[in-house]
Formats: structure tokens, C-alpha cells, sequence
């Protein structure tokens, strides 16, 4: 394809997968303020921290397959191939399950003391073990139905799965008045319902094998994936476990409603990655992949530090109808926390050369050094500034991990990056944000929507006359020109 027909399939996968993830977020903001309601400021901070527990434990216990599955993959031509390396990935997972698992379920006191939470809510965290195998499936499934690009199959299972716990939980409130652990018994149902769906689904892939040569194989590669993977599940966790012991349960909950108006922004971080990576690899031998590569990039840049303007303008009435007054202290977290999370999508753009390469042990490296960037940052800052110190600590662990990420792949591989848009873009919206922050706090809503427009000027022109090259502005004005005519301007 040319350069336009790429983007063009770029945008096309991130729009289904982006579809998906919104949907399926509506079903949580449905949820979100009547459990945030339903629930003590304390018990929802309880609610939060499991739910994170939860996702890291599918995580360590998937360990890397998932991304090894999809990057390996593609290395085969002929279907037996693929369907033995799939099958193999599949029953792996139901190996470290069955040795896992009861593991976890002796541990689970321990579990809940080094996460700042009190022993009563033992039952609830039992939940959460018993819902891991489900989630352990139902993402194979859809990490390989995103790599077959079986798109309506992925659809319906991330979008029914959400809607259908979501309506499990309301159910539970008000036919049941569920406590925290009821709540998250009602998930177990749903989670229990879509994996078996799921594989349904993927039933021809499957077959009975003892093998597990391709498995071995991928070690190189998953086994930094899956430390890599930990890490970023466990980075919220720590969060919010050194928030409870460092400061209070309430502040715990406060976090953790701020925390969740970020996953606005994570519909569409979400919808670009999943498209990302399988585009990136597919073009990633050919000759004039540098380009496509760069131009992404900085489109990238631009509009994630403009969806993290606008949403940071309305931080606090977003809350308040969200969630209600007693939350809104949590307003002046969300922009630290938005950024933190627009640095993070632009390294999976930067980082392609060591997935290209191979290289994961080295992206390992960043994350590590990242994560000490954060814990080192959240007990120097925390103490002074209490939930604004963390979301700091929490955006400068983002930027030494995109910029050791950054490094790292330049070396590695022959990519070449645009940094324009890193010097400019990305310092100018830190800047704006501040400001945004001190007009809302100092004047008002008003303020901080006129700051937000000013600065979206001021970035729009900069991107398009410096960021920019004449090539990438002659063929954005021809693309622009294409588009209105088909639509009859």
C-alpha cells in the first residue's frame, strides 16, 4: 500500500478496535457513579485496588504469551503451523493455572496486608481468584482474534462482556444490595459466561498437543514481555497501595475516582495500540516503513496532548457529575495522571525497532528503571504534596520509561525519529496544562476552557509550520483536498 493507503488501514483498525473499547468503557462509566455512590469513599478505594489486583494477576499468569502469540505469529506461513503454536500457547495456560492458582488462594491474607487493605475484605479477594481463569482465557481469545483481524467476533466479545458485567453488577446493587465481594461475584458470572463463548469461537485453532517446542522458542521474547507486562499492572497497585499506607482509605478512593476519568484517554490509547503493533510489524521490512513510521508519530503527539487538554478543562465538573462533591478534590490529579499516560502511548511508537529486533530484554530494562523512577519520585513528593505529589511521581516514571524506550530502540535499529514533536509539542502542553490547572483552581471553569482553546491554537499552528515537514504539509493538504471532494465540497 502507499503511505496514504497505510494510514488510511491504520485508522480503520484503530477505529473498530477504538469502537470496541468505547463501548465497552460506556458500560464502566455506566457502572462508575453508581458504585462510586453506592459504595463509602473507603470501600470504593477497597473496590479499585482489587480490580487492579485483578488485572495484574491475568497478567502474570499470561506472563508474555499473549505478546509472543501475536508477534510470532506472523513468522509462519501455513496454517498447521500457526494453529500448533496457538494450541500450545493455550494449554501452557492451563498448566501454570492449575499450579498457580492454589498458591494464590493460600497467600491471599499476606496478599492483602502488603497491599494496605484489612483482612475483612479476605472474601472479596477470593473472588478475584476464582474469576483469573476466565479472564486468562477470554483475553487469548481476544488477542487472537485481533491478530487473525476476525473483527466482529472481537467485538462482540469485548463489547458483551463489559455490558454484561456491567449489568451483573447493577443487579447485584439493587436486587441484592451486594456488598464489595457480592459485586465482584456477579463479574465472575459474566467473566465465566464470555470465556466459554470465547472459545467457542477459536475452536478450530485448537487441538490436543504435547508439545511445547514452539513455546521454548518464544522464551526470549515473552519472558521480558511478561516481566514488562507485570510491571505495568503492578505500577497501579503500588499506587494505590503507598497511597493507603502513606496517607488514608479515603484518599485511596479519591485516587482512584481522579484516576478513572483518565480511561476517557484510554479509549483512545487503547484503540491505537491494539491497531499499532500488528500494522507496525507488518511493514516493518519494507523499504519506506521509516516514513510511515515518523508521520505517525507525530500525528500521535498532537492529538494525544489535545484530547489530555480537553479532558484536564473538565476535570472537575466531570467528577462532580461522576461522581459527586465529595470526590472533587480528585480534580487536580487528572492532568499529571492524563500526561503520564500520553508520554506512555508515544514510546509504543518509539520502541518498534526492539520489538522488531527482538530486543525485549532491553525494554525491560526501561520499565524497570522506570518503576524505580516511581517509587523514588512517590516518597520524595507524597509526603509534601499528598495525591498531587503521586500523580507527579506517576508521570515522571512515564517520561524516564519513554525516554530510556526512546534511546534504547535508536540503538538497536536503523530508525531514525522526528524528535520536533518531543521538544515542542509535548513541553508546551506540560506548560498549558499548569496553567490550566492554576486558572481552574484560582477562576474557574470558564479559565481554564479559555486556556484550553488558546492552547490548542498555539499547538495546531506550531505542529503544522515546524513539526511538519513541506513534503508531510503538501501531502496532508492533498489528503485534506481528496476528502472534501468525495464528500461533495
Amino acid at each position: 500500500m502507499s503511505l496514504g493507503g497505510r494510514l488510511r488501514f491504520l485508522a480503520k483498525d484503530s477505529a473498530v478496535y477504538g469502537m470496541a473499547a468505547a463501548i465497552s468503557r460506556f458500560a464502566s462509566l455506566i457502572t462508575f457513579p453508581i458504585i462510586v455512590r453506592y459504595l463509602s469513599v473507603a470501600e470504593y478505594g477497597v473496590f479499585d485496588i482489587l480490580q487492579f489486583f485483578g488485572g495484574f494477576l491475568t497478567v502474570f499468569l499470561v506472563f508474555g504469551q499473549d505478546s509472543g502469540v501475536a508477534r510470532y505469529f506472523f513468522e509462519y506461513e501455513d496454517h498447521e503451523t500457526r494453529r500448533e503454536l496457538i494450541s500450545q500457547s493455550f494449554f501452557l495456560r492451563l498448566y501454570v493455572l492449575a499450579l498457580a492458582l492454589p498458591l494464590a488462594w493460600l497467600l491471599g491474607g499476606r496478599a492483602l496486608s502488603l497491599l494496605g487493605i484489612d483482612q475483612e475484605f479476605l472474601p472479596a479477594f477470593n473472588m478475584l481468584l476464582l474469576q483469573a481463569p476466565f479472564l486468562v482465557l477470554l483475553n487469548f481469545v481476544v488477542v487472537l482474534l485481533r491478530v487473525t483481524f476476525s473483527r466482529n467476533k472481537y467485538i462482540f466479545l469485548s463489547v458483551g462482556f463489559s455490558f454484561t458485567q456491567a449489568i451483573c453488577w447493577l443487579t447485584a446493587i439493587f436486587l441484592f444490595d451486594a456488598s464489595v465481594r457480592g459485586i465482584l461475584f456477579a463479574g465472575l458470572l459474566a467473566s465465566a459466561v464470555f470465556s466459554g463463548i470465547g472459545i467457542y469461537y477459536i475452536r478450530a485453532w485448537l487441538k490436543p498437543t504435547p508439545r511445547l517446542n514452539y513455546i521454548l522458542q518464544m522464551l526470549s521474547y515473552t519472558l521480558p514481555y511478561g516481566a514488562i507486562s507485570a510491571l505495568r499492572r503492578i505500577v497501579p497497585l503500588i499506587e494505590r497501595s503507598l497511597v493507603a499506607l502513606l496517607l488514608t482509605t479515603d484518599a485511596l478512593g479519591l485516587y482512584a475516582a481522579g484516576a478513572k476519568i483518565t480511561m476517557l484517554f484510554g479509549l483512545f490509547a487503547f484503540a491505537f495500540q491494539s491497531a499499532w503493533e500488528p500494522f507496525a510489524l507488518s511493514i516493518g521490512k519494507r523499504p519506506d516503513a521509516q516514513s510511515t513510521y515518523n508521520l505517525v508519530l507525530k500525528i500521535l503527539v498532537l492529538l494525544s496532548c489535545l484530547l489530555v487538554l480537553a479532558l484536564s478543562s473538565i476535570a472537575r465538573p466531570m467528577i462532580v457529575f461522576l461522581a459527586s462533591e465529595k470526590y472533587v478534590e480528585a480534580a487536580v490529579i487528572v492532568f499529571p495522571l492524563l500526561m503520564a499516560l500520553a508520554v506512555e502511548s508515544i514510546s509504543w511508537i518509539t520502541e518498534i525497532g526492539l520489538i522488531l529486533q527482538r530486543r525485549t530484554g532491553l525494554k525491560l530494562v526501561a520499565y524497570i528503571l522506570g518503576t524505580l523512577a516511581f517509587v523514588v519520585a512517590m516518597f520524595v513528593l507524597t509526603p509534601a504534596f499528598e495525591l498531587v505529589g503521586v500523580s507527579i511521581a506517576v508521570l515522571f516514571g512515564s517520561v524516564v520509561r519513554t525516554v530510556v524506550l526512546t534511546l534504547m530502540a535508536s540503538r538497536v535499529s536503523n530508525l531514525k525519529w522526528d524528535t520536533t514533536s518531543f521538544i515542542i509539542i509535548v513541553p508546551l502542553t506540560v506548560l498549558s496544562g499548569a496553567i490550566m490547572i492554576y486558572a481552574d483552581n484560582e477562576y474557574g471553569l470558564a479559565a481554564s476552557l479559555g486556556t484550553f482553546a488558546a492552547a490548542t491554537v498555539i499547538l495546531l499552528t506550531l505542529a503544522y509550520t515546524v513539526v511538519l515537514s513541506s513534503d508531510e504539509r503538501q501531502k496532508l493538504k492533498a489528503a485534506t483536498q481528496r476528502l472534501l471532494a468525495s464528500r461533495g465540497f
